[in-house]
């Protein structure tokens, strides 16, 4: 028994130094087990070392690995001594044999009952057989790569022993770190467009780790070793498909050629440079692309080196073809090769402009600086660097000439531009200035900007470059609206001038500040004036018609809700002016149906709001009298009139139109009815 105990610990101790690859991982540990000595066979033949024996319970039907031992040879005995984990007796143990030689496994028929704390076999004369005859399907005998923080990728099409992968087949990446094996990366091979392959995902994080493939052929089930080797580059792309893909073929007569060789390296040149290809397969045609496309068996072959033109940048691409061979990986290099810089191009283009420019200046050479000067001198390296577009003011004539300037690279032509920026003609003025005249007035025009000419309308209508040509000052008899505008060549035209002169015994009619219809949620103060001087203004804020009778005008008036405010001006025995209405709206953060102040004659007014038709009730007083019926809108002016004779109460009706039937928009609107003795003011909203 000694002699046997001491074998045993031997076995356990050269099992436990000795490491088998196999597809199982570590067992599930649990607190009691049970051992057992047993012989190992493959298909009849003994195992070898470096075999492993897998122990396996099924739980829910899955395979829970409960034991492994690497496999040793004693004294021409093939066997282990195998630990079981287990906690109860009876569990039905089944095994599994792991080739190390052919990378498979296969299931043997014998089982056994669990015993804890049991010792099954004895060396050497009464092991437990296990023989491993049902060769058992791997998918996939690798377990999951090392995550790490970076990766690189690679495009590989993959043959085993020249003949093209299947769907089932999969590509690993391995790196030797500390004399052992690790696993970088795995996928799945697919088949598109009857090229077998795969993008695979290789985690690095140093550049020139050496990394080696394995496929695993699922048919076969082997893992094949192939001889590529590839060094890693972070966050690197190798491949792409379909046309520059890695190829590897373990076990296959077909490799791949070596990538040529493009010399000079890739960068910036001032002179053209010679290029060279070379390959170190010396059989091989080299087959070139200048246009960035990817070279082909058909592209132009390498015969002899060549110069890159100048000015441009160039992708040099080159692949390898050769009978027996599967064709290179492409290399490509790109040159810079520097010519002149490209002349600046300005924009806009020069020539007179009417109005200021920025002039912006652009080289198409990346990255050239531009030197600029604007007082018509050649521009130098040391001249004003050009940053941002150049403005150029009115009424100025510049010269700007341009250099663009590269390192390492000659500079461009000068480039030359001439503007000329004339501007806005000045806008007329009159002496004197408009406003009412008893008698005729005679006026004069003048413009600041010289050499222009001033043309005139007095009907009101827009002056254009046909319109009356001033020479004289105009002589002006009646009242009338004096329009001018100033015209120079290559100038902008000036802006409109508009003057009024009221000719004659009116008073001209008052004017409001602020303007009539806007909306106020504070106090304001009105203001109210006259052109004819030393007239009298007289208003009212009721509605009512003013006379010399109502308020004379002396100061701003404040009012701090919606009213109507109505006023004319009186001077001497002249005709006093026609009346000036001036609504001022206030807005409440509750509306009501507000109503200005009512003297009566309007008795309702209703639906109000209303969209379509509004019943105005009205009532005259006493005898037949003329009424009028005005209806404005919220700037002040009349909208819709209606009047006639009428005594007692009648209605009218008002369909939200103009007096040319055309719809109003919606808004407020004041109903403003009024005989010789009485006026009255209804505000209505139509919707």
């Amino acid at each position: 028994m000694k002699k046997k105990y001491i074998i045993l610990l031997i076995l356990m101790a050269m099992s436990t130094m000795l490491l088998a690859t196999d597809p199982w991982g570590e067992p599930e540990i649990l607190y009691s087990s049970m051992t057992v000595m047993a012989q190992v066979s493959i298909n009849g033949s003994p195992a070898v070392t470096g075999d492993v024996l897998g122990a396996f319970v099924s739980i829910d039907g899955a395979d829970n690995l409960r034991g492994k031992a690497d496999v040793m040879v004693v004294d021409g005995v093939a066997g282990c001594l195998l630990m079981i984990f287990t906690e109860t007796n009876a569990e039905e143990l089944h095994f599994r044999v792991w080739d190390a030689s052919l990378q498979a496994q296969y299931g043997a028929d014998q089982t056994l009952l669990s015993e804890v704390d049991a010792i099954v076999g004895e060396y050497p004369n009464n092991l437990y057989q296990i023989n491993g005859s049902n060769l058992i399907l791997t998918l996939d005998p690798w377990e999951q790569p090392m995550v790490l923080p970076g990766s690189m990728s690679l495009m590989a099409k993959v043959n085993i022993n020249d003949v093209p992968a299947t769907t089932d087949d999969i590509l690993a990446a391995f790196v030797m770190v500390d004399s052992e094996e690790q696993l970088r990366g795995k996928a799945p091979l697919h088949v598109i467009g009857e090229v077998p392959g795969c993008l695979l995902q290789i985690f690095t994080i140093s550049a020139g780790e050496e990394i080696h493939f394995k496929v695993w052929d699922y048919s076969a089930q082997q893992i094949r070793s192939c001889n590529n080797i590839l060094f890693s580059e972070p966050d690197g792309n190798v491949g792409d498909y379909p046309d520059n893909m890695y190829f590897i073929n373990p076990g296959g007569a077909i490799q791949q050629i070596q990538k040529p060789n493009i010399s000079p390296p890739a960068g910036e040149y001032s002179l053209s440079p010679q290029i060279f290809i070379s390959c170190d397969l010396p059989a091989a045609t080299i087959r070139y692309t200048l246009d960035g496309s990817s070279p082909t068996a058909t592209s132009a072959e390498f015969v002899s080196p060549f110069v890159l033109p100048q000015g441009v940048t160039t992708t040099v691409k080159a692949k390898a073809f050769s009978d027996g061979w599967f064709p290179s990986m492409i290399r490509s290099v790109t040159y810079q090769v520097n010519g002149p810089a490209a002349t600046p191009v300005f924009t806009p283009a020069q020539g007179i402009y009417t109005s200021p420019r920025a002039v912006s200046i652009a080289c198409s050479t990346p990255l050239a600086q531009i030197r600029y000067t604007t007082n018509g001198s050649n521009p130098t390296e040391t001249s004003d660097l050009y940053v941002s577009p150049i403005h150029l003011p009115s009424h100025s004539s510049t010269t700007i000439k341009a250099w663009a300037y590269l390192v390492n690279w000659e500079p461009s032509s000068i480039a030359t531009a001439s503007y000329v920026i004339t501007g806005t003609v000045a806008k007329p003025t009159f002496t004197p200035s408009g406003g009412a005249f008893l008698d005729p007035v005679l006026v004069s025009m003048n413009c600041s900007s010289a050499g222009a000419q001033i043309r005139y309308t007095i009907d009101g209508s827009e002056p254009d470059s046909a319109s009356i040509l001033y020479n004289t000052p105009l002589l002006i008899s009646s009242t009338c609206t004096l329009k001018a505008r100033a015209f120079l060549e290559d100038w902008q035209t000036s802006d409109t001038a508009m003057v009024v002169y009221t000719i004659g015994e009116n008073v001209a009619v008052p004017s409001f500040a602020p303007e009539p219809g806007g909306h106020y949620t504070n106090s304001i103060d009105v203001q109210i004036f006259c052109a004819t001087n030393m007239a009298q203004i007289y208003y009212t804020l009721d509605g009512s018609v003013p006379t010399e009778g109502s308020t004379l005008y002396s100061a701003p008036i404040t009012i701090s809700d919606s009213t109507l405010v109505s006023a004319r001006g009186y001077y001497l025995d002249y005709t006093p002016s026609a009346v000036a209405t001036a609504l001022y709206t206030f807005t409440v953060s509750n509306p009501t149906d507000y109503q200005l102040p009512e003297l009566g004659g309007i008795k309702a007014a209703y639906p109000n709001p209303f969209q379509d038709k509004l019943n105005i009730s009205l009532q005259v007083k006493d005898s037949y009298q003329d009424y009028k019926l005005k209806i404005y809108n919220v700037k002040g002016a009349c909208v819709h009139t209606r009047h006639g004779i009428a005594k007692g109460s009648f209605e009218l009706i008002w369909n939200g139109r103009d007096a040319q039937g055309s719809k109003l928009p919606s808004g407020i609107y004041l109903l403003h009815f009024s005989t010789k003795d009485q006026q009255t003011i209804r505000r209505v909203i139509l919707y």
